[in-house]
């Protein structure tokens, strides 16, 4: 593993070469511990991806052209009229059909905690049903296990957590022996992280040695 010097001297090169050596501006006068947290948030930066966009989306963001006339999208409702239910009939078999091939997966955008449900964990592990309290998580499992008593075959469950909770989502699953589900049949993997940029193109700091870094979220899925 490369130590905090050699990783230090990659970085000034690297930074140079795309503009952003302000990054280690504060460099000198941080701890230890600050710069392997600066180096370690530079490291979940994908440069070459980020780069590129910062003259297309952020010193010339493109125009934005409404057009003239909006009108809403067809919609379905819950309960088919008329005219709609064999168009329905025809989406279920369709559906059902995938299921029992295999072409179909689950995918749970997991990266948020409950704060703001003052429940301090995922919000996949909040119990919610009155009865069971059972948490989100196995409800969204059990619907899984009965896809399969349908269908004769189990999707499998890919779920995107985020850098603050997914050792906690992984470890509430495995203490709850993954709520009957085979745990090769749940994926999990972390959502990205893109760094804020100042209108100039340069790269945020939210500290002097932390980058201003938010998730990508539902856009990053």
């Amino acid at each position: 593993m490369p130590s905090l010097e050699e990783r230090h001297a990659a970085y000034v090169r690297k930074l140079a070469a795309c503009a952003q050596s302000h990054l280690l501006d504060f460099w000198p006068r941080l701890s230890p511990a600050e710069r392997t947290q600066l180096l370690d948030d530079l490291d979940r930066i994908d440069f070459d991806r980020c780069v590129p966009l910062i003259d297309s989306y952020v010193r010339d963001r493109p125009a934005v052209h409404l057009p003239a006339q909006i009108e809403p999208p067809a919609s379905y409702p819950a309960t088919p009229g008329p005219r709609q239910a064999e168009l329905y009939a025809a989406a279920r078999d369709a559906g059902a059909e995938a299921i029992r091939a295999g072409r179909v997966a689950v995918f749970t955008v997991a990266g948020g905690q409950g704060t703001r449900l003052g429940f301090d964990g995922p919000k996949g592990a909040y119990p919610i049903t009155p009865v069971r309290n059972a948490p989100l998580f196995q409800l969204f499992a059990e619907a899984l296990l009965g896809a399969e008593r349908r269908y004769g075959h189990r999707p499998r469950w890919y779920i995107m957590t985020s850098l603050t909770n997914h050792a906690e989502t992984t470890t509430f699953f495995a203490q709850h022996d993954f709520f009957g589900l085979a745990p090769d049949d749940v994926m999990f993997f972390q959502q990205g992280q893109m760094p804020a940029f100042l209108p100039d193109g340069r790269i945020a700091l939210a500290q002097p040695h932390r980058v201003a870094l938010a998730p990508d979220g539902h856009g990053g899925s």
